[in-house]
């Protein structure tokens, strides 16, 4: 289940979002291939609060969060490394930690800087923090992300994107790093 709600008022936005995955007996990976049981019965709850206000000569934008019962994931680790636990070796790539035990705060600080009529910079830091320990995964710590992106319009409805990321204790497994790239171009419909 998913819901969020949004508030706009002149240069200040707001949002509240809830997911909260269902434990049923077995879950399907994102390749819809292997069934992975839940044996906890967990049902992982998060929910995250964050605001945007506009300076006009910055964007300012901070949010802050909770994870209770397990862990949502995004992008895996290579199944090949010693750091694909939890999301491949346990839940063998769905995505999702059923663990009841584990409890997770997230932070986000970030800052918009147009640069002139067409293009800005964009920075970011994130950080997700374990609460407790997870009964699936190798000792945690303190998951750091920093990130930068810069984009160019086009159009009003089209723009270049180049932005990247780097991380330490990457999915909060202690020493595990991730260093991301990407480009593109965007247009909005």
């Amino acid at each position: 289940m998913t819901a969020g709600i949004r508030y706009n008022a002149g240069p200040f936005a707001m949002v509240a979002t809830y997911d909260q995955a269902y434990g049923a007996g077995r879950v399907q990976n994102a390749a819809g291939t292997v069934q992975v049981s839940n044996t906890s019965k967990g049902s992982p709850k998060a929910w995250i609060l964050g605001a945007t206000y506009d300076l006009k000569l910055i964007k300012l934008a901070g949010a802050y969060g909770q994870t209770i019962g397990g862990a949502f994931y995004g992008q895996t680790p290579d199944p090949g490394t010693q750091y694909a636990m939890p999301l491949v070796t346990v839940t063998r790539g769905a995505g999702i930690l059923f663990d009841q035990a584990l409890r997770t705060e997230q932070y986000l600080l970030g800052a918009t800087v147009p640069l002139s009529e067409v293009d800005r910079i964009a920075l970011s830091w994130q950080a997700m923090r374990p609460v407790t320990e997870s009964t699936h995964s190798p000792p945690s710590g303190t998951q750091n992300v920093v990130s930068v992106m810069y984009t160019y319009d086009l159009s009003r409805r089209t723009n270049l994107y180049v932005w990247g990321s780097y991380g330490e204790n990457f999915q909060m497994v202690k020493t595990a790093r991730s260093s991301v790239v990407g480009m593109g171009v965007r247009h909005l419909f």
